[in-house]
Order: structure tokens, then sequence, then C-alpha cells
């Protein structure tokens, strides 16, 4: 395992509108992050400005190099086809960015991969300093601020209001309830994932595999969407369906084959 590196948000989950800022500002400005222009440009602190970065860096939607940003082929997609976070689809594919990202977004990573479904914060505190110790001594403080900022992102009651700018958009995708002081995965409804992002997932892991390894895999669906078997196969079903995938029953294997592959634009898109 690599290094572990928390508390690189500063604290900070992503707030309503940074993404779309940081799409808006990148093109205009390689540099628009650096620390004499972000709090101007941004109209955040310094602090914020460092977060922003950071979850913009997370979720694949920008590269630097050298200090100099520039947007990545995601990136692009989203500023040509939803430029203002509007889709759905735009939120879930942020979202599967950021909990695939384990070098950067370690706290994330392993609390999806986890088959657990319920935990207190104790017991996530504990699970994920086990995953950590093994690898390197780490802050206690900076892991319960991690699994705040965890919190703080997926939990619909965290943000109520819609005219609070500390909303987290991704509380909208209702993965995580608390209930009690436990936190709870939450399966999504059916028409709330597009099966375009399942589709986005089946072909960047091989063109041709054996199902039971896809889901046994750190990219499963079911466990990055906190989906059932059932469900995840009533995406399978709808991708066959529409000519996106084969699957292929031979010796008590189940085997699927990718067909076609939509491009970034039209996973966006997909559903409309």
């Amino acid at each position: 395992m690599e290094l572990i590196s928390l508390k690189k948000n500063s604290s900070f989950s992503i707030r309503e509108g940074w993404l779309e800022k940081a799409i808006q500002y990148i093109k205009l400005d390689s540099k628009c992050f650096s620390p004499d222009k972000g709090t101007k440009i941004f109209g955040i602190g310094s602090a914020m400005v460092k977060s922003l970065r950071f979850w913009a860096t997370a979720s694949g939607i920008i590269k630097f190099n050298k200090g100099e940003g520039k947007l990545t082929e995601f990136g692009e997609a989203l500023a040509k086809e939803d430029p203002f976070l509007e889709k759905k689809n735009s939120w879930w594919l942020i979202h599967t960015n950021l909990v695939l990202n384990k070098e950067l977004n370690p706290v994330f990573y392993y609390f999806f991969q986890s088959e657990n479904r319920i935990f207190e914060k104790e017991s996530l505190v504990i699970y994920l300093n086990e995953i950590f110790s093994s690898v390197q001594e780490i802050s206690e403080t900076s892991l319960n601020s991690d699994i705040s900022v965890l919190f703080k992102t997926y939990v619909e009651s965290s943000c109520m209001d819609p005219e609070n700018n500390l909303n987290c958009p991704l509380n909208k995708l209702k993965l995580l309830k608390e209930i009690n002081r436990k936190y709870e995965k939450v399966t999504p409804e059916y028409n709330e994932l597009s099966a375009g992002i399942i589709m986005n997932l089946l072909m960047n892991y091989k063109d041709e595999f054996n199902l039971g390894d896809f889901i046994e895999s750190e990219i499963s669906p079911i466990k990055i969407f906190n989906l059932t078997r059932p469900a995840f196969y009533g995406y399978l079903d709808e991708l066959r369906n529409k000519g996106y995938i084969n699957l292929i029953k031979t010796a008590g294997l189940n085997t699927i084959k990718i067909l076609k592959k939509p491009t970034i634009e039209e996973i966006i898109k997909f559903g409309e």
C-alpha cells in the first residue's frame, strides 16, 4: 500500500458551486489556484481555495503540472455538456472518481470498499486505523477530520437548505443516512442511477471478463454505489437490451463482452 494521505481537503467538503467555478476559471487562467490569485478569483478564503483545488483534482476534473492547471478529458466533457453540473450523471461520475481515488482520498475509498453497511463513527475510526497503521503511523485527529468530511459529503440531512452554500451536492445521491448516530449505506432507487454510469465502470474494466471477477473488483458498482446484486443485474439487462454488452453463459460462468463504448460525453447525457 502507498503512503496514506489525510486531511488534504483542509477539512472542507465540496460546496455548492465550487466545481462549476473551477471548470469555468481554469479555462480562463491556468494559474487561478495560485496563492496570489485564488482568493480573489473564487471569492473564498485561502484554505477553501486549497480545498477546492484538492476536490477538483481528486474528482478527476483538473490536473496540475508545476502550478498550472488544465481540464482533464472528463473536465472537458463536463465543460462541454454540463458546465453548471446540473445533470445527475455528472455527479455520479464525480462520486465514482472520488471513491476510487485511493491515493488522494483513502478514507472515501476504504469506506465504500468495506462490506459493512452500518458504521458508528468510532467503529469506522477503528476499522480505518487498522488498515492505515499497517502502512504508517497516522494522526487520529486527521483521520477523524476526514471521516467527518465523508459524512458531510454524503449524509443528506447535513444540507437540507437549498439556499445554503455549505451544502455538498453529493448529498443528493442519497448514498448514506444517519440514524441515532449510526451511518448506514443506502441503495439508490433504480431511477436515481443511470445505466450509463454502470457502463462507465464496465468498459473501464476489460473488454471481456468474468462477471464474478468484476463484482469482486474495486470498481464493482455493488461496492461504490451500494447496489444489491438484483439491482446490478437489472442495469446489466438494460445495457444488454440497448446493445452495449453481451452476457455469455458457458460452463457455469457468466462472461460480459463489451460491444460498444459510449464516450464520456454520451455517458453524461445517458438516459435523457
